[in-house]
């Protein structure tokens, strides 16, 4: 909105509430919207402008418009006019930094709504806005004893009590600049035609009239006025004009009423003249002054889309991006376009952090096309036009332009025969494959190689400091999260290669539990520990991630296990999630920097981490040793399994590509291709190829292999997490993510700046000043929902992520100002 345009918005509106209210100190204004599609399960153009960019800034820049209450129906309904209230609602709690009440259910039978605006009222001199949909609009009208409210006029503004201002609909806001532009002086004003009057006025003028004192109220139930926009239509081309729409019945009705006793009107019809003809001319006259100011501003050129405050890259939500999406700020396919310019500032140009492997060449027309289903049917989930960046061993069809090679040149251009699980997942939902991450070849199961190098990529590296260790193996998952690449990313774990990463890289990362994500068409390791969780900048998106990927899977058989339902992880968001919980700390071998190898400054901000939860309200106990911490050290039972696991399945995943150009099919060929190929596959320093030989010597599953993997179950869980957490009465157990632990991790610190710097590989480091290090909660399986709660309350209290930045050359400059509106 111009400041013109503002100008005219504030001294209209301002007027009318100072003759409406003059004694009031706490108006309530009631907004509903009337605005939705025709299928009326979504915002429709105007009405999402209007509730996007009217309502914040014209609520949110002046003092007697201090909103102290935004309530909406409850977000755990299912109706979409809910939705679509609660959509109304979010871009002005955003910009007043507000949450919306969403506690009151739709059908509101124990007066919720009224006894929420009540309790705020008697403390709170702030004013109080109510947003509700259509559907509820009855209800809300009896919660507050409204009567004799026209319903079939959409765009109406009533004062029904004093002090209380309902609209029907967000146009309570003058004017939105739509992209087509506004003429507020047209050369012909289109005439209204049936109950209403013509009127010529080129500009609305909003009447004002006198109220006797309370209990006397005086209502216009034929009378209504508002700023309406009318917006060219293609089929019925027509001038963009602003009218005042009136009613042919201009006389008022005057009521008396006890507000506390009498529930019912008593008309007493009188004819009396609308306004003052004193007033009428000021309105004139403040109405020609303000279309002057519009006429200034139009002719200066003036930019509405000036004043919008885009989400920063680096830091965006998928809350952030989709409130922005959803108001049309901009697009996904700007969206696209900006993630696609960053990547290609940093990822092989300047700092060359060789995070991402490939862009998607499909990207483009998969957010074109989201974005005309959310303008037409409205979004499909929260990811709904998310771009997202996948690791290079989750398969995507082969015909939308992307490779999977697990970082190997042996898969380069191989046609798999159909989307990962979790991609299927990701698609139904309305997410955009962004592209490929790097990853270290084949998961780390090669050989004896860096962390984040693979054949096809190159060494990935941090961007908290120059060539640091971004760990793995999902280190362009990691590095690409971390400073904005992508909205959010995908990883797997066999063994830390979520949990590691995130910690490196200053984010919230989820390994789920064996089994809660398919990893159907995903390049294995072992069916017995691989899986696939999200890699975020917070706990939010990972559990708006998590909610979306884990299921049932036929092609999976572990996923037919899981819990009967799957929960919705956004529900675990609870800043007070650690109040009364009981914390163990396995401090036995874990924390001892011999056997973990971490550096101490480690356990120095761990032991802060324990004060911090303990003031969360949290019982820390400590020690809570697991029995079996020393057999888990010493135990060489899980390179038995992955061993034999990955021999048996690689050969599968080769064997079911519908076509690989390489000719590779088996795990042999594939050591014979890297020997065969060294300027691709065996470059100095990174040329062993140990990991892969011992697995292909294995001869199958063996007596030895069933030994070794019901070892592994007891060590780690029966004897070892299962145990503590049964003999402490222990909710969740605690440690710092580098080490031996697992999900999930979230941001704990960074390493001094004195920290000595040691050799991580013959191109990385680690530590070094400034790299991140992440804490993590984990316990028994499937206990995803509560360590999520864990790590949250954690999070928001600490807020560790935003701490340090990443260094000034691995960020990149594009924002979405940079791409919006350009060609």
């Amino acid at each position: 909105m111009s400041e013109a345009t503002k100008i005219l918005f504030f001294v209209l509106s301002f007027w009318s509430i100072a003759a409406f209210s003059q004694n009031v100190q706490n108006p309530v204004y009631i907004i509903r919207n009337a605005e939705t599609g025709p299928d009326s399960r979504n915002l429709s153009d105007e009405g999402r402008l209007r509730a996007t960019n009217c309502l914040p800034t014209f609520f949110g820049h002046d003092s007697s418009h201090d909103i102290g209450l935004i309530i909406s129906c409850s977000n755990s309904s299912q109706s979409p006019a809910c939705q679509t209230s609660i959509q109304t609602a979010e871009p002005l709690a955003l910009s007043l930094d507000l949450t919306v009440d969403t506690s009151c259910q739709a059908v509101d039978s124990q007066n919720c709504v009224k006894s929420k605006i009540l309790a705020f009222s008697s403390s709170s001199k702030r004013s109080i806005l109510v947003v509700w949909d259509a559907t509820y609009f009855d209800n809300l009208l009896r919660e507050f004893s409204l009567r004799n409210l026209p319903q079939d006029q959409p765009d109406s503004i009533f004062t029904l009590r004093n002090g209380i201002f309902v609209s029907q609909t967000s146009q309570n806001c003058p004017q939105v600049d739509n992209g087509t532009g506004i003429d507020p002086k047209p050369d012909v004003i289109p005439s209204l035609t049936g109950d209403q009057s013509t009127f010529t006025t080129p500009l609305n003028i909003l009447p004002t009239t006198e109220f006797a004192p309370p209990p006397s109220i005086t209502l216009f139930p034929n009378l209504y006025y508002t700023t309406t926009v009318i917006v060219p239509d293609p089929a019925t081309p027509t001038p963009s004009a602003i009218l005042l729409r009136l009613s042919k019945k201009r006389q008022s009705i005057k009521v008396r009423r006890d507000p506390l006793r009498d529930s019912k009107f008593e008309p007493k019809h009188k004819s009396e003249p609308i306004m003052s003809v004193v007033k009428w001319w000021i309105s004139v006259l403040l109405a020609v002054l303000a279309c002057t100011q519009i006429a200034r501003g139009i002719a200066t050129g003036t930019d509405v889309t000036a004043a919008v405050q885009f989400p920063d890259l680096y830091e965006a939500s998928v809350l952030e991006l989709q409130a922005g999406l959803d108001a049309g700020h901009f697009t996904s396919v700007d969206l696209v376009k900006a993630y696609f310019t960053r990547i290609d500032e940093v990822n092989l140009k300047g700092p060359a952090l060789r995070a991402v492997l490939e862009v998607n060449p499909s990207a483009l027309a998969q957010a074109a096309a989201l974005d005309k289903e959310r303008k037409k049917t409205g979004k499909r989930s929260l990811l709904h036009g998310i771009p997202i960046l996948l690791k290079d061993n989750i398969a995507t069809i082969a015909s939308e332009g992307l490779n999977t090679t697990a970082g190997s040149f042996s898969l380069l251009e191989s046609v798999v025969p159909e989307d990962a699980g979790v991609v299927k997942r990701l698609r139904k939902a309305g997410a955009i494959i962004l592209g490929k991450a790097n990853l270290s070849e084949f998961a780390h199961f090669r050989g004896n190689l860096a962390s984040g190098w693979s054949g096809r990529g190159g060494q990935a590296t941090n961007a908290y400091f120059v060539n640091a260790d971004p760990c793995g193996s999902s280190s362009g998952s990691g590095i690409a999260a971390s400073i904005g690449l992508a909205a959010v990313t995908l990883g797997s774990e066999t063994d830390g290669s979520i949990t590691c990463p995130s910690s490196n890289n200053n984010l919230a990362g989820i390994k789920p539990t064996v089994g809660l994500t398919s990893r159907a068409g995903v390049v294995p390791i072992s069916q017995h520990q691989d899986t696939v969780g999200p890699m975020t900048r917070s706990l939010t998106d990972a559990a708006i991630v998590l909610s979306v990927i884990a299921g049932k899977d036929p092609n999976d058989n572990f996923t037919l296990a899981q819990p009967r339902v799957v929960p919705d992880f956004t529900k675990a968001l609870n800043k007070n999630a650690l109040k009364g919980k009981r914390i163990g700390v396995p401090r036995h071998a874990f924390l001892n920097d011999s056997i973990s190898g971490n550096d101490p400054f480690v356990n120095v901000v761990f032991e802060q981490a324990l004060a911090t939860i303990r003031s969360l309200g949290a019982t820390v106990v400590d020690p809570a040793d697991l029995p079996s911490a020393d057999e888990i050290i010493n135990s060489n039972n899980e390179t038995i399994v992955l061993d034999i696991d990955f021999k048996i399945e690689l050969n599968a995943y080769y064997e079911a590509l519908l076509q690989n150009p390489s000719g590779v099919r088996n795990l042999a060929d594939l050591i014979a291709f890297n020997d065969a190929n060294p300027e691709l596959e065996e470059p100095k320093g990174f040329t062993s190829q140990n990991i892969l030989i011992e697995s292909e010597a294995t001869t199958g599953r063996n007596a030895t292999f069933f030994q070794s993997l019901a070892f592994d179950v007891e060590l780690g869980a029966t004897r070892g997490i299962d145990a503590a957490l049964k003999a402490h009465n222990l909710d969740a157990l605690v440690l710092p993510a580098p080490g031996f632990t697992t999900v999930p991790a979230v941001p704990l610190g960074f390493y001094p700046d004195n920290v000595t710097i040691q050799s991580a590989g013959p191109q990385t480091v680690y530590p070094a000043p400034g790299v991140p290090i992440g804490l993590s909660f984990f316990g028994t399986a499937f206990s995803e929902f509560d360590l999520i709660g864990f790590g949250f309350a954690y999070e928001q209290k600490t807020q560790t992520r935003l701490a340090r930045k990443a260094f000034p050359a691995a960020i990149p400059k594009t924002q979405l100002k940079d791409i919006v509106g350009k060609a």
